[in-house]
Formats: structure tokens, C-alpha cells, sequence
């Protein structure tokens, strides 16, 4: 005998929301791939979905694919229209997308519907700093810090407004904040050892040093490492740093221009036009 439609619609709704919440379980244990199958299967059953489709929008911006996740956040947000985090999501992939002016008004609603929201402010303040609006995006991140001082992201931001107002002090002491909060966060380590190169070479080494030991591929990291023995006086170091980040990325026009005009420095001026930028050959 066939169920009445009304047990068959309860039996359909309590299998959508223990797939939706099981998928979420996955999701909040960062097994992604789990998440993902659960959250399409509610869509399946219910394709508008308001929160299925929001995560699964999330996962696609994590992993790079930043259009796919604004397609389902922004259908999600049609039914979820006065959700602060639908709208920071959003504006997260539309940034990643290069699309600030959309991201930045994503980011202001957010605000707008939670004011309190930490995230949103020192993503604001991010696209400020690419802006170059050094002291609305420094504005921007310190009341980050002040609503979550736990929040690595705002403290970066703070440091890149100082750099980009020429105050070092304050730039190293608010990535000093960073890597307490994330001691093994290989960027911060290498953003401030460009800081200390401008006067303390030695803890710029070792910070550069302790940065490619995370991340022993990174060709920016040798390339920096480089530049900083460079200006050290260490020659045949810096040549050595160069050299590892032109073979990870022999691409790298930057290091080949350093590395030829180290050679230059040693008197070695048979260097061959392999060290130019492609740009500048003949």
C-alpha cells in the first residue's frame, strides 16, 4: 500500500536533513571530498537548498574554483538574503576572482547585517591594501583585531597598511602578532624577514631559512633568501639561492635578473643569455 503524500513528504524531508547534517559533520572534520558527495545528494532531492548549496560553494572556493563558487553561493544567497556569512562567502570568491568592487560590497553588507563581523572588516581591509588606501585598510584591520584578536588575517593586514605607510617598527611588531598565533605560517615568516633586511641581516636569514623549511619548494622564498645574502655581502650564498629558485621555477625572470647581476658583482660576466628575462632577449 502506497504512503499518503504527506508521510512520503516527511520521510523525503527527514532523509534530506540527515544527509545535510551528516555532510556537514564531514565538512566541520575538513573531509571535503565526503562533504561535497552528501551536500549534492541533498541537491538532488531539494536543488534549492539554500545551505547545501552555500557549502558546497565554500568547498569549490577552497579548492580554486572560485566561479563554480560564486554560481552556488549566489543562488544561495537568493534564499538566504540577510545571511552576514552567505555575503562574506561571497565576497571571499569574488575577490579571489580579481572582482573587488563586487567582493568589497559583499563585504559591506556582510557588515551591514552583523557589524561585529571581524572577517569582513579585515577582508575589507585587504582589498584596501590593494587599493593602496594604506590608512582606511589600517582602520579597517585594527577593529578587525579589536572584534577577534585571535584572527591571524586581520594582524597581516595591519602589517601590510604599516609597510605601506613606511612604518617598519609597527609592520614588524604586528607580524611578530601573526606567527604567535601561527608559528609555522611560512609567508609571515618571509614577509618579515623583508622587514628586518632593511637593518638586522642576520635574524632576516634565519627567519628566510625558517620559511623554506616549511615550504622547501617555494621559489619566491629562495629568491628572497637570495637578495637578502645579496645585500649581506654573502655572494656565492646568494648565487646558490638564486640558482635553487630559478630549478624550481625556471620561469622566474626576478631571480634570473638577480642572479645575473650577482654574477656581474663576482666579475663573471660570462653569464649567457639564459639568465635574461625572456623579455629582454634578443
Amino acid at each position: 500500500m502506497a504512503l499518503p503524500d504527506d508521510q512520503r513528504s516527511s520521510r523525503r524531508a527527514a532523509a534530506v536533513s540527515r544527509d545535510f547534517q551528516a555532510g556537514l559533520a564531514y565538512h566541520q572534520d575538513g573531509r571535503r571530498d565526503q562533504a561535497e558527495v552528501l551536500y549534492r545528494k541533498v541537491l538532488r532531492r531539494v536543488p534549492d537548498h539554500v545551505d547545501a548549496l552555500h557549502l558546497l560553494g565554500l568547498i569549490a572556493h577552497e579548492r580554486g574554483r572560485h566561479e563554480y563558487a560564486v554560481q552556488l553561493i549566489s543562488r544561495a544567497l537568493a534564499g538566504l538574503p540577510e545571511s552576514a556569512d552567505v555575503h562574506l562567502n561571497l565576497g571571499c570568491a569574488l575577490q579571489a576572482l580579481g572582482r573587488l568592487d563586487e567582493a568589497a560590497a559583499s563585504y559591506q553588507r556582510a557588515i551591514g547585517l552583523k557589524p561585529d563581523l571581524a572577517l569582513a572588516h579585515s577582508n575589507m581591509a585587504s582589498i584596501l591594501n590593494l587599493r593602496r588606501a594604506f590608512e582606511g585598510a589600517l582602520e579597517r584591520a585594527r577593529h578587525a583585531v579589536e572584534l577577534m584578536p585571535e584572527l591571524a588575517a586581520a594582524h597581516v593586514n595591519c602589517a601590510v597598511a604599516l609597510l605601506g605607510q613606511r612604518r617598519f617598527v609597527e609592520a614588524e611588531t604586528a607580524y611578530r602578532k601573526v606567527l604567535a598565533l601561527q608559528p609555522s605560517r611560512a609567508e609571515t615568516l618571509s614577509d618579515l624577514a623583508q622587514v628586518l633586511t632593511l637593518s638586522r641581516f642576520d635574524e632576516a636569514i634565519a627567519c628566510h631559512q625558517q620559511a623554506i623549511a616549511l615550504q622547501p619548494n617555494n621559489a619566491m622564498a629562495h629568491y628572497r633568501l637570495g637578495a637578502t645574502l645579496f645585500r649581506a655581502g654573502d655572494l656565492h650564498a646568494s648565487e646558490a639561492s638564486c640558482r635553487r629558485a630559478i630549478s624550481l621555477d625556471p620561469s622566474f625572470a626576478g631571480a634570473r635578473s638577480a642572479l645575473g647581476q650577482l654574477l656581474r658583482s663576482l666579475g663573471r660576466f660570462d653569464a649567457g643569455p639564459d639568465l635574461l628575462p625572456s623579455c629582454a632577449r634578443a
